[in-house]
């Protein structure tokens, strides 16, 4: 009789904590997860730590569906091409993110890192007002010789760079520079470089020097090179809007490729077109 009370006490213990526990729980707000990247990003983008992604666990904010990074040359030898770049960056930032997608933005200030100077990474997923913030504050300055190492900064983008993993979201790299770019250290020429970027399915639009090999990006690219445009001393305002025309055009097409599964085969580059072309002079 005994052991037969102490048995219902004890079950309707538990039904109390249980209640007490749901209670509780439906009285918590949505917290915001959060989820640890521990796999190597290389000492570009995690020196010395994981990368920490948030995800709100209500599902509050819409999907990413678009996420680019700018790749901004920052070596003496653009120095007096900076304010071009500010209003080409602006014009091609903002026309994405007026589209009712949601556009998340990275800057990387590409150096010489043969004369010991290190690329920075000033933003990671963040908005275009944080980017142009940043790029106002940035020094253009250093580098020793014509060329510039930019392929190993895009090696090290698409090797580190902590982008959304998801079919749905378009991942791109524009490029604002001026002169050559070197080969990479493992001995890649831009257009191999470009064909790494096809085969990660991220698209390259570069605004640079006519004449100069960083097209070669664009063109092993493929069907994933948006364009080479050339970066004028003194562009009109049309030659700044097509270059955001561009950008915004080819990338929202390529959003609409990837709702219905058609996003291009990262097949061998001969089966692909490029699609690169050069703004003409004024």
């Amino acid at each position: 009789m005994l052991n037969t009370l102490e048995q219902r006490l004890h079950t309707r213990l538990q039904q109390v904590q249980a209640r007490l526990q749901a209670r509780r729980q439906a009285l918590t707000p949505p917290m915001l997860q959060v989820a640890c990247h521990t796999q190597p990003l290389g000492a570009l983008f995690a020196p010395g730590g994981p990368s920490v992604q948030l995800q709100r666990a209500n599902g509050g904010r819409k999907p990413v569906k678009i996420e680019l990074v700018q790749v901004d040359d920052l070596t003496e030898s653009v120095l007096n091409r900076a304010q071009v770049i500010a209003d080409t960056s602006r014009a091609a930032l903002e026309a994405l993110e007026k589209t009712a997608l949601e556009v998340r933005f990275g800057y990387i200030g590409a150096r010489d890192r043969d004369y010991g100077e290190a690329d920075e990474v000033r933003v990671i997923h963040g908005s275009s007002a944080q980017l142009l913030r940043e790029q106002q504050t940035v020094v253009r300055a250093g580098g020793g010789d014509p060329e510039e190492p930019f392929g190993d900064t895009l090696i090290e983008l698409l090797e580190g760079y902590p982008f959304t993993q998801s079919p749905d979201v378009v991942r791109a790299v524009l490029l604002t520079c001026n002169g050559h770019s070197k080969p990479t250290r493992q001995g890649l020429s831009p257009l191999q470089v470009g064909e790494r970027l096809r085969d990660a399915r991220t698209f390259i639009c570069v605004v640079g020097e006519a004449g100069s090999n960083t097209e070669d990006f664009v063109t092993g690219a493929g069907a994933y090179g948006i364009g080479f445009l050339e970066l004028h001393s003194q562009p009109t305002p049309q030659q700044v809007q097509a270059i955001a025309h561009k950008l915004t055009g080819t990338l929202m097409g390529s959003l609409t490729q990837t709702g219905t599964g058609t996003l291009p085969d990262a097949g061998p580059i001969s089966q692909l077109q490029p699609t690169g072309y050069t703004l003409p002079n004024p």
